[in-house]
């Protein structure tokens, strides 16, 4: 089975104690997970979503001072084919693997770096956040923070985030359509969730 999906990660938001390094596995495949990708132009909006084989990988885990709502990652990078991306329109789907630059830049990738989130709720079910992440773009790089919330399972925790991106800061430029009529927004929303115990 082809892994588009490198490595991905996760925290142990419910333990207290001295800085540990953790393993888990991250689930990209169970109901209610998703990667996709949202997109606008001045006459209508557009989504495009990622196909994710069935998959359970791994990643380590260091976590650095909880008590304070803190932690570190280490080899946390999501790593998304581009051509996978699907956006339902045939023409779309290549206009988005075209301005993504597929060809030259196969894979979109988001490196976490690290997460502080909220140890001030009382609801130790639900944790709000904010992971400082790297986004790699068509080979070019910048610091997004992606705001996150984390619910805790039965076994393990589903994390859903959301951030929006400028495509001109990555270098590229939105395509203009049917001689100047059509025109892409510049901003991208990007969406994942996933799981992990």
């Amino acid at each position: 089975m082809k892994r588009s999906i490198l490595v991905f990660l996760l925290f142990g938001l419910v333990s207290f104690g001295i800085a540990q390094e953790r393993t888990w596995n991250l689930h990209f495949d169970q109901e209610g997970c998703y990667l996709y990708l949202n997109g606008a132009t001045n006459v209508n909006k557009f989504s495009c979503a990622y196909s994710i084989d069935p998959l359970v990988d791994k990643t380590k885990v260091i976590s650095e001072n909880q008590k304070q709502g803190y932690l570190f990652f280490h080899q946390a990078l999501l790593k998304v084919e581009v051509k996978r991306l699907d956006c339902e329109r045939s023409l779309m789907t290549k206009e988005m693997r075209d301005l993504l630059q597929a060809e030259k830049y196969p894979y979109l990738m988001i490196e976490l770096q690290d997460l502080i989130f909220d140890r001030a709720s009382t609801d130790i079910q639900s944790f709000s956040g904010k992971m400082n992440t790297m986004m790699i773009i068509a080979g070019q790089n910048k610091e997004v923070i992606l705001p996150v919330n984390i619910v805790a399972l039965a076994e393990g925790y589903m994390v859903k985030g959301s951030t929006v991106v400028d495509i001109t800061e990555f270098g590229l430029e939105p395509p203009v359509k049917m001689l100047g009529t059509v025109k892409v927004k510049k901003e991208i929303e990007i969406h994942v969730a996933f799981k992990a115990n």
